[in-house]
């Protein structure tokens, strides 16, 4: 985007930035060097007329003209609605509107599909300039499977993370909990803090991952003088060590600013006179201390997991995703992008049985269940030539333990929903609206949705795999000796 912005300012245009959280258009003018950024709700703030305290009504504060760019971050993740608020605005003045962003990374969570409607309609008419390379990812392995995941072959991706040592499954929440930070454990670096995050799909998920980093921190001794911190979601115990997540954009009384999604590492907790906790923060990237008063702001969060909304615009070297459900793991690019050296995955077994609730078996698993049918006289239902999940369960019943999918060896259900996965044919979705005024686009989605696979030739049963020594875990750096205890017990 800095091209973009030398392009336009050199053609005479002034360029300013928006997006939708002030994390991502502060990054705006971090990377792209666009002076004049901010959020989109703050610039719609300004070119409309707005009423006081006292109910008068004021005129805008800004206006537009057409000498005006507005380079619109991560535009698919902003609402339908406030996207025609800007739009409103530009027509009206003459200005041009640049969106820029991924119509399959994390979408609006309000009506939305605006974005992805006009990158199909643009690419149709060979008028979308693409980006083809993600180029926060350092190797190669991990840009293929990234682009796999975007391009809905997850089955390749986790193929890729499986065979890297990078893919766990855990038969059940808490366990995979525990998979989670065991692994975050042997990526962090109490040097560099902010070169780990976790990533799940659920605040819930993300608060029990922080509770059992921060208990393994607090062990060996990284976690220390700790006091305790009313919140704006209710208590949390901070030490002096600890990661911090701001949650809110603030001013704060001495002047400096945090932004919604900024992350830092508390350097001292203390008390003022009144009892009141009192955090000094250092934040990341910008090495900025902050002072942070319980009575002045009491938006914080610990910072060592967040959801895939909150990692959204975070760059980190490792990344631990632990998936929340069949549902994210079909959107895990976000998560899968965000780490320049590599993303281990952790998934249940729920996780993979609702995969397979949504899969065909494969073409192997249905030919042994007709023969397996066939030669012990035995009553099979159309709905297991249909689905994996009973195709599988038919199978784990009658068939004798040499065959892959009855081992219970969870490396094997990997490979075997992997290779269904690979054969499943995924249909065409409506977008999140429907358009007005394309017919074309919607004729296209109805065929789509009206298509039949055609008949196929079975495929020949593939061989064997070798046996997999699956208690055997990838060898990782030697965790680092723990600190020295610091002193604890600070007058206060």
């Amino acid at each position: 985007m800095d091209a973009l912005r030398i392009g336009y300012e050199s053609a005479g245009y002034r360029v300013r930035g928006v997006a939708l959280a002030a994390r991502a258009a502060a990054e705006l003018d971090k990377s792209a060097r666009i002076e004049q950024t901010s959020t989109i709700h703050t610039l719609l703030n300004q070119l409309e007329p707005w009423t006081d305290g006292r109910g008068q009504r004021h005129p805008a504060r800004e206006r537009l003209g057409a000498q005006d760019v507005i380079i619109c971050d991560e535009a698919g993740m902003i609402d339908t609605p406030v996207m025609a608020r800007l739009l409103e605005h530009a027509e009206r003045s003459g200005a041009r509107v640049v969106m820029v962003g991924d119509p399959r990374q994390l979408q609006a969570v309000g009506a939305g599909g605006v974005f992805r409607f006009l990158v199909e309609d643009a690419r149709k008419r060979g008028q979308l300039p693409e980006l083809s390379e993600v180029r926060r990812l350092q190797h190669q392995w991990s840009r293929d499977a990234a682009e796999q995941v975007r391009n809905g072959q997850v089955a390749e991706a986790l193929a890729t993370h499986n065979e890297r040592g990078l893919l766990g499954i855990s038969d059940d929440r808490e366990q995979a909990i525990l998979e989670t930070v065991k692994r975050w454990q042997r990526r962090y670096d109490p040097s560099r803090p902010s070169d780990t995050l976790m990533i799940t799909g659920t605040r819930d998920d993300a608060a029990a991952l922080n509770l059992a980093a921060r208990e393994h921190l607090k062990d060996r001794g990284y976690i220390y003088n700790e006091i305790n911190f009313m919140s704006a979601t209710g208590a949390l115990n901070i030490g002096e060590g600890e990661r911090v997540r701001f949650t809110r954009n603030a001013k704060f009384s001495d002047g400096e600013r945090v932004r919604n999604g900024d992350t830092g590492t508390v350097l001292r907790t203390d008390f003022d006179r009144q009892g009141r906790a009192i955090l000094t923060i250092r934040r990341d990237g910008e090495e900025q201390i902050i002072r942070v008063q319980q009575d002045e702001y009491n938006h914080l969060a610990h910072g060592y997991a967040g959801t895939a909304h909150a990692a959204q615009g975070a760059t980190v070297e490792h990344a631990i995703v632990m998936s929340s459900g069949a549902k994210s793991l079909s959107k895990t690019y976000v998560e899968l992008t965000r780490a320049r050296e590599g993303t281990d995955i952790v998934l249940t077994r729920t996780t993979l049985d609702q995969i397979a609730e949504t899969l065909e078996p494969t073409q192997a698993m249905r030919s042994y269940a007709r023969d397996l049918a066939k030669s012990q006289g035995l009553d099979m239902t159309d709905e297991v030539l249909e689905s994996f999940a009973q195709c599988r369960d038919w199978l784990n019943q009658y068939a004798d333990k040499q065959l892959p999918v009855a081992t219970g060896d969870w490396q094997q259900d990997v490979r075997e929903l992997i290779r269904a996965m690979s054969d499943d044919h995924q249909k065409l979705t409506t977008l999140d609206f429907e358009p007005v005024g394309n017919e074309h686009l919607e004729q296209q989605i109805r065929e789509a949705q009206t298509q039949t696979e055609q008949p196929q030739e079975p495929e020949p049963e593939p061989e064997p795999e070798p046996e997999y020594e699956y208690d055997q875990e990838p060898e990782y750096e030697p965790e680092p000796e723990p600190a020295p205890q610091q002193q604890r017990g600070r007058s206060r």
